[in-house]
């Protein structure tokens, strides 16, 4: 909380650090967060923790997920997991029928680069994120059997997929995988009181 803040804070040679903009964006210091993550963080780096915060319903404005999530600003130099985060900002807004030009794009970036396998499994997550998002379970398990391309955020989905499904030792674990975030203990202490309850 505050003192992870204050250590961040004291880290920071210049107060330049892209996780203390998502510190603050997490905690309720929406615009604070926001402008700490545009000084100190590449546009890359910003269209993904915008995305991340649209999975946990941080109230973006239109106008910010226009500059950093729409497909038309998509650039040819831009990373692979920014493309996957306009994906997945796709799909939160209930726009998941236009993530079929964003998985093209993974395609071309995949052809160009080399790194075929790597952003294979990019395409996997971001379908399987959307088969979740939509209700489809097990095709979004299927997806996302064997791999987690999409750091702690990827993790915190897989617990709770599984937690659908009603496998909670699963739940757990994966919930564990990403005990460095906030969100990844609420859920876990909310699946430890369903499990007290049973």
């Amino acid at each position: 909380g505050a003192l992870g803040l204050k250590v961040r804070r004291a880290l920071s040679d210049q107060g330049d650090d892209p996780a203390l903009g998502r510190i603050m964006m997490e905690r309720g210091q929406l615009s604070d967060g926001l402008a700490q993550l545009e000084t100190a963080a590449s546009s890359n780096r910003v269209s993904c923790e915008l995305a991340w915060g649209l999975t946990l319903g941080f109230p973006f404005p239109d106008s910010l997920l226009k500059r950093y999530l729409e497909p038309s600003e998509l650039e040819d130099g831009d990373s692979s997991y920014r493309i996957a985060c306009t994906g997945i900002s796709l799909v939160e807004r209930g726009r998941g029928s236009e993530l079929d030009s964003v998985l093209d794009r993974l395609r071309s970036a995949a052809a160009s680069s080399g790194d075929s396998t790597r952003i294979g499994r990019l395409i996997r997550s971001l379908k399987g994120y959307r088969a979740w998002k939509s209700g489809r379970l097990r095709r979004a398990e299927r997806l996302w059997a064997g791999h987690n391309d999409m750091f702690f955020f990827g993790a915190i989905w897989r617990s709770d997929l599984y937690r659908k499904l009603g496998d909670l030792e699963k739940a757990e674990g994966w919930y564990l995988a990403a005990w460095r975030h906030p969100v990844a203990h609420e859920r876990l202490e909310a699946l430890r009181t369903e499990q007290a309850a049973e």
